[in-house]
């Protein structure tokens, strides 16, 4: 089924016209969505830019055992899960985590 076929099918099941530009980008970013599922882990340079932090700090947050991380086939993997959990736990007086 093409892009054009899955945008018709979803402006026909919400009742939209056919040229509705919301619907459009919506149909658009649903197709990219079920295109690229989201991923488990993260490398190194990309929770380093997710975080804003340069790629060495997070290397150092992993040996310290600050950022939970695993080594897969000699690469540092970061959960995306743990990392949303460790993000959302309580600072210390400092400002660690």
């Amino acid at each position: 089924m093409t892009t054009e076929t899955k945008k018709l099918n979803l402006r026909n099941l919400l009742g939209e016209s056919p040229d509705n530009a919301v619907l459009d980008d919506l149909a658009d970013r649903i197709a990219a969505r079920l295109r690229r599922p989201e991923k488990l882990t993260l490398s190194v340079n990309e929770a380093a830019k997710a975080l804003g932090i340069c790629p060495n700090t997070v290397y150092e947050c992993i040996h310290t055992g600050q950022l939970p991380a695993v080594r897969f086939q000699g690469k540092w993997k970061i959960s995306v899960p743990a990392l949303m959990k460790m993000l959302e736990s309580p600072l210390d007086r400092a400002g660690y985590i």
